[in-house]
């Protein structure tokens, strides 16, 4: 293995770690900011996790951050 192809591989590696740490520290937010809006609806409690669930799916599938606040806004006007 020459030096670039170690120094391209290490690269990518913390770039991967990277990119996971974003998205776990984004996930927990989502997860905390659906718990939140949860608390905050009439929903029963026994659908809490699938509310979250389906917060966190909604963002994984159309990342940005003012489509959730949208979604948790709709949902709050909607079951509040």
């Amino acid at each position: 293995m020459s030096l670039f192809s170690f120094s391209k591989s290490s690269f990518e590696l913390k770039l991967a770690q990277k990119l996971q740490e974003r998205f776990d520290k984004v996930s927990k937010r989502n997860q905390l900011l659906a718990r939140w809006a949860f608390k905050k609806t009439s929903l029963p409690k026994n659908q809490r996790e699938d509310y979250v669930y389906d917060i966190v799916k909604s963002y994984v599938f159309v990342p940005s951050d003012t489509r959730l606040i949208f979604n948790i806004v709709e949902d709050l006007r909607s079951r509040g």
